[in-house]
């Protein structure tokens, strides 16, 4: 599946980085990534994610994120 397909799916999502959980940032400085200011992260099946980084239409996978964790969403109507 390429980018443009999980777009459509709207599966694919644009984080920045300064609005990580803090425990997500602290991952993130021990990657030594601080030069990177945005990571994408697409649904795979239930709450499981992929966090990723993209250079032109390359994904580099960084996370497995199982149970939504790394950075969860507050539900609808809560």
């Amino acid at each position: 599946m390429n980018v443009s397909k999980l777009k459509d799916d709207h599966s694919f999502h644009r984080k920045a980085i300064h609005t990580l959980p803090k425990k997500a940032k602290a991952r993130w400085q021990r990657l030594g990534r601080d030069d990177v200011e945005e990571m994408y992260s697409f649904h795979i099946a239930g709450k499981c994610r992929l966090w990723c980084l993209k250079y032109e239409n390359i994904l580099s996978i960084l996370w497995w994120d199982r149970h939504h964790e790394v950075h969860p969403v507050a539900k609808k109507g809560s």
